[in-house]
């Protein structure tokens, strides 16, 4: 064969080739079948987030899923325009919508977001699928004014009078920042009120200085400052109490008896002010025999006697003091007159009479008189052999 009957060859066997792919072509797509479209969804179908300004918040999650089971399939993701805020998810490869459901992550960044409200909607796509579209919602907030804060926002304190008690903490804290010029103030007339003398944002100690306070309520305000902050308050409440003490009610007992004689007992009460002491002792003043304390000592209704023997006429004091462990001191006063023992008494105390065998003689006088009293049932008599002697 010759070189053009070789070419007629080619050519006729290229254009034979030609016409049945193109036949091919045509018969196959004749007979591919029309895939039915398939659905893509998300739940939940929307997602709302809010957010401080300049600040974040954790990712929230929707899930994907596809009407009918497919090999894994290629899926892009898109949003709305001007939602940059919105942090979409990286789909890096297909996604096996065929084992059910994908969760997928979306994010917030609100950097340089004025306060307000956002949304977007993002739009899922796939081959052979309808698309799915999930609602973002995002409100921005404006942040809090700085402030200051007190934890807890009061302290209460109770001491006895002239007494101690421990000290108690508040912790001074800030919303936001770190303010370091930090101040501590108080109200007027709170000298008793002791502040930290360090002021940082952390538990801070106060104490209480009870000297030479009455018995009584005291408050004090403590005003926490920093500049560019709301300032922190703090109240603080002191009760005085009355130290614990013992008291004798009445204060003091008077007697009076005549020498060698004998007078009733007389009480006094014994009480606390507060609790109940059970070491109770009495003691009383030197040179004091004569005063007889009770032999048993309880908070009560206690029995003072007096042994007046051997007492000469005079007055006698005495101070007993009632003690107990924790206690201040109680005092009762005791006095004692002592009187001459009753008597009469002629003055002058003797009369002496001259006279002439058978005679007479003028009578004389001699006053009785009684040192105390006036007795009604007064005898004279006289010795034995005194017949001589008219009365």
């Amino acid at each position: 064969m010759d070189k053009n009957y070789n070419s007629f060859l080619k050519q006729t066997l290229l254009k034979l080739i030609s016409r049945f792919c193109f036949a091919g072509f045509l018969l196959g797509f004749a007979f591919t079948p029309v895939l039915a479209q398939s659905d893509l969804s998300f739940s939940p179908t929307s997602l709302s987030f809010t957010v401080v300004q300049g600040g974040s918040t954790a990712n929230q999650s929707s899930d994907l899923l596809s009407s009918s089971a497919l090999t894994p399939i290629v899926i892009s993701l898109n949003k709305s325009a001007n939602s940059e805020w919105l942090v979409l998810p990286t789909v890096l490869e297909p996604l096996a919508l065929d084992l059910g459901l994908v969760p997928l992550s979306f994010g917030i960044n609100s950097s340089g977001l004025a306060p307000g409200d956002y949304s977007a909607t993002v739009t899922a796509s796939a081959f052979g699928h309808n698309d799915a579209t999930l609602v973002v919602n995002l409100t921005v907030t404006a942040p809090p004014p700085p402030v200051l804060s007190f934890t807890p926002t009061s302290l209460s304190f109770s001491v006895a009078e002239d007494g101690n008690t421990a000290n108690k903490t508040s912790t001074l804290s800030a919303n936001t920042g770190a303010p370091t010029d930090l101040t501590l103030t108080k109200s007027v007339n709170s000298n008793w009120l002791v502040l930290p003398s360090d002021v940082t944002l952390d538990e801070l100690s106060f104490g209480i200085n009870a000297e030479g306070l009455v018995p009584g309520n005291y408050n004090s305000t403590v005003t926490a400052s920093a500049n560019g902050y709301a300032n922190a308050t703090l109240t603080v409440t002191l009760v005085v109490t009355a130290a614990p003490a013992l008291s004798f009610t009445p204060t003091s007992l008077s007697f009076s008896v005549a020498e060698d004689g004998n007078t009733a007992n007389k009480t006094s009460t014994l009480s606390a002010n507060t609790g109940a002491p059970t070491d109770l002792t009495l003691t009383k003043s030197a040179n004091s025999n004569w005063l007889v304390l009770p032999s048993d000592v309880t908070l009560d209704e206690l029995s003072f006697g007096i042994n007046a023997e051997g007492l000469v006429p005079g007055n006698y004091n005495s101070t007993v003091t009632a003690s107990a462990n924790g206690y201040a001191n109680a005092t009762l006063t005791v006095t004692l007159s002592v009187t001459a023992a009753p008597a009469l008494s002629f003055t002058p105390t003797s009369l002496s009479f001259s006279v002439a065998e058978d005679g007479n003689t003028a009578n004389k006088t001699s006053t009785l008189s009684a040192n105390t009293g006036a007795p009604t049932d007064l005898t004279l008599t006289k010795s034995a052999n005194s017949n001589w002697l008219l009365e």
